[in-house]
């Protein structure tokens, strides 16, 4: 499929597409996001999910913010 056709069926912007296959999340919202556009993309392709998601759950890591004490 075309990364156009993609981006119509996923109701998503053509961008979004381009940069998940490009593997680039930097430029994308919270991850959460992003493995719901895989999830949608996998059951548009009939393929499994959970490869794709165990890959880019090693791939992406996330920094957590330091939570601040109440007192500060």
């Amino acid at each position: 499929y075309s990364q156009e056709y993609v981006a119509g069926k996923l109701h998503l912007r053509v961008r979004v597409i381009e940069l998940l296959e490009a593997d680039d999340y930097e430029q994308m919202p919270e991850p959460v996001f992003i493995k719901g556009y895989f999830r949608a993309y996998a059951k548009l392709l009939d393929v499994p999910v959970e490869p794709l998601l165990v890959t880019f759950n090693s791939t992406y890591i996330t920094e957590r913010k330091q939570e601040k004490a109440l007192w500060q």
